[in-house]
């Protein structure tokens, strides 16, 4: 980018495949994926979406895939296994569901002022998944 030339963005089949890591479970943040995939930074990229409102929409969608994949591990995590009550599992899986409770959070404030989250997005309750979590024993 000479000059202060704006990045002229990625492929399209690029921003597919960063899309479909981002959505579909990759544990990395967009930020890390943006640098391994197209080989800029988050605010180049960010920058970039921004002059391109189809893109950025593209990427609100994959967020919400996103949003909905953490509904569905936060309710697998709050039924959890049976059988299985170690302090360890236990401790793990609050862990779990408080980091995904914290990015859905994010992912509300994130996007609120775009348009209306449903945070019921596959229609568990969240309610019943937050309770679930603070039924989890504290650590001392």
């Amino acid at each position: 980018m000479p000059n202060g030339t704006p990045w002229e963005g990625p492929t399209e089949e690029q921003y597919a495949d960063l899309l479909d890591a981002y959505a579909h479970g990759s544990r990395s943040s967009i930020v890390k994926l943006v640098k391994e995939h197209l080989g800029v930074s988050y605010m180049v990229f960010f920058r970039w979406r921004k002059r391109n409102p189809e893109k950025d929409e593209q990427f609100y969608q994959a967020y919400k895939v996103k949003a909905e994949l953490y509904m569905d591990q936060m309710q697998e995590i709050a039924d959890g296994p049976e059988g299985e009550d170690s302090t360890l599992r236990q401790n793990r899986d609050k862990i779990r569901l408080e980091f995904r409770e914290k990015w859905l959070k994010a992912f509300d404030k994130n996007w609120a002022n775009k348009q209306q989250v449903d945070m019921n997005l596959t229609g568990v309750d969240t309610a019943v998944l937050l309770d679930a979590l603070k039924k989890l024993p504290q650590t001392p």
